[in-house]
């Protein structure tokens, strides 16, 4: 419930999905508070079942992040006026982090990338979402996360002035 799905299969309905586009849903979807029955039920009524992976039970974590490590980029599915942007007025998805931690660039709607400051996402409106994804260039991921922001020694220094240490200069 998290997550906006009604929008990617209404426009995977308004724009299809190209035959080099694949959705990895790393979330189990067998379990009585989710989707996953809608996500299903779409999925055998678009007949994009060779776009989708899913799984209805947990993801063993190696498995899990094989998958992120192999993947190009990384869809929250999170859009302002849905439910799923209320829910994370406060607070981040934790695809973020993932997106972050693995550098993988983050495809999501442009209100919520202005918000975020997310200089490393590609956006969408979301009435165009997979118009944009079927539209993708190659990944390369030198194209993303090249800030200074995203190395760990600025990381490592930014945590531990928050928390009152100070690293001597190096000389």
């Amino acid at each position: 419930k998290r997550r906006d799905y009604q929008t990617l299969f209404q426009s995977i309905e308004k724009y299809g999905v190209n035959k080099n586009i694949k959705f990895v849903f790393l979330g189990r979807y067998g379990h009585a508070h989710g989707d996953g029955d809608y996500i299903k039920q779409q999925i055998l009524h678009l007949n994009v079942q060779n776009t989708f992976l899913i799984w209805e039970n947990f993801i063993p974590v190696p498995l899990f992040y094989s998958m992120i490590r192999n993947s190009d980029y990384i869809l929250p599915l999170i859009h302002e006026e849905d439910k799923s942007g209320s829910l994370y007025k406060n607070q981040i998805s934790g695809a973020f982090n993932v997106a972050v931690g693995y550098q993988k660039p983050l495809i999501i709607e442009k209100n919520i990338s202005d918000k975020f400051k997310l200089n490393e996402a590609l956006t969408y409106n979301k009435s165009d979402l997979m118009n944009m994804i079927n539209q993708l260039p190659q990944h390369d991921k030198n194209n993303f996360y090249q800030d200074i922001k995203w190395t760990f020694d600025f990381q490592r220094k930014r945590y531990l002035q928050s928390i009152g240490i100070t690293l001597p200069n190096k000389t």
